[in-house]
């Protein structure tokens, strides 16, 4: 990436919550200060969340439905947890939040190659993972599948204008959560391949400063004339008014996600 900050990106913000309630940390990007998406545009965009069991906390992210049963989000969103010690479930069918429907995962895979964003050793991240579902997300209502390139043919090229979707917030002091995230879109441009990583990775820049990246909601869509072609990674964080974010370029991984599917 031309001038990314290479820093940590999960934000744990802590805030009086109830007993019984739990602490939510942030994880990745957000949409800040997009406009809402309307009714009937991507109803394929999700919130994930990842909850370590026996635990009071769980990190928020987006994904996209590319399956009755498959999710497409960021291999951190998942990273470092199993079935066994975490539970993730998924936000469908609604354009708010607090509205969603919950669906319980059954199981995830991140890319074999992944590698964590605060590696020293290395800038291959293959940050993608996918997320298998217990029940059909198509049971809930208000969904739909994602459309996936073909091939490399429908990248979008330097300087294409390509539009970024998740779970919006306001302002750097509000979590995406049940009760306050909203579905929002914002426009950038590609400024094309990475620097130092590999050419699976977009480097995007902000179009203007009334939508733009934040810590929140990482796994999010990148899309290009209908497509998913982008799986929100990383980026510098919102301080700045002008900024680059990483996706990861979906083209790059179809045999693997059709691999992973067939497989299971």
């Amino acid at each position: 990436m031309m001038i990314l900050t290479w820093a940590p990106l999960c934000l744990l913000l802590a805030r009086a919550a109830p007993p019984a309630a739990a602490a939510r940390k942030e994880e990745g990007l957000n949409v800040l200060g997009g406009e809402d998406v309307a009714a009937n545009q991507y109803d394929y965009v999700v919130g994930v969340y990842n909850t370590p069991k026996n635990s009071r906390t769980y990190s928020v992210c987006s994904g996209s439905i590319i399956n009755a049963h498959w999710v497409l989000t960021a291999g951190h969103c998942v990273e470092n947890s199993s079935p066994s010690t975490h539970v993730v479930e998924v936000e469908a069918g609604a354009k708010s939040l607090a509205n969603a429907q919950t669906v319980r995962a059954e199981k995830w895979f991140t890319h074999e190659r992944y590698r964590n964003l605060q590696d020293p050793t290395t800038r291959v991240y293959y940050d993608i993972a996918l997320i298998k579902l217990h029940d059909s997300l198509l049971q809930v209502r208000n969904t739909a599948i994602a459309t996936l390139p073909s091939s490399g043919r429908d990248d979008p090229g330097r300087s294409s204008t390509v539009e970024i979707v998740g779970f919006g917030t306001e302002g750097q002091g509000s979590l995406a959560t049940k009760r306050k995230g909203i579905l929002k879109k914002a426009e950038m441009k590609v400024q094309g391949t990475c620097r130092n990583t590999l050419p699976s990775s977009y480097c995007i820049k902000v179009v203007d400063a009334t939508g733009r990246s934040c810590p929140g909601d990482s796994g999010g869509p990148m899309v290009y004339r209908g497509r998913v072609v982008g799986v929100s990674s990383t980026g510098n964080p919102c301080t700045t008014r002008r900024g680059d974010a990483q996706y990861t370029r979906v083209s790059s991984f179809l045999d693997w996600i059709n691999q992973k599917i067939r497989q299971e």
